[in-house]
């Protein structure tokens, strides 16, 4: 698998790259899970797990950055995600008012045995009211 997360629009924008991403999570739920019936207050979260390595640092580091934001006009990002295999684009995600809802780095001996620095978890949160404007496509 290949993923590709850009957070933000250009100039500015947070480009991971290749091969640092070892999962996504996405997921539209009702707050009430214990509801009988359909509601219209949906949510959308997503959590992204890689690596912190040479080629990651800065970018993990603009992430960490984005986290301590508060200001409205500087927490809100859209948000793009793309999905492949060798062959084929399994999704293609496009989410608009995503903010940081939480964000780790975790160093130990095990991911410096991977050849890695350490790890990092991004949680988003998609701005209530904002699932209409989620866009997702699939590979031909």
């Amino acid at each position: 698998m290949k993923y590709e997360l850009i957070i933000g629009s250009d100039p500015g924008s947070i480009n991971i790259p290749e091969g640092i991403i070892h999962t996504i999570d996405f997921e539209i739920f009702q707050k009430d899970k214990g509801a009988t019936d359909r509601s219209d207050q949906l949510f959308n979260s997503l959590k992204v797990t890689g690596e912190i390595k040479r080629e990651s640092k800065k970018q993990t580091l603009e992430i960490l950055e984005w986290s301590k934001k508060t200001e409205v006009n500087e927490i809100y990002k859209t948000v793009s995600i793309k999905i492949q295999t060798n062959e084929d684009t399994i999704r293609d995600y496009f989410l608009k008012e995503m903010f940081c809802a939480g964000y780790a780095e975790k160093f130990s001996i095990e991911t410096e045995k991977i050849g890695s620095e350490g790890i990092f978890i991004l949680e988003m949160k998609q701005r209530k009211g904002s699932i209409p404007t989620i866009k997702v496509e699939a590979g031909d």
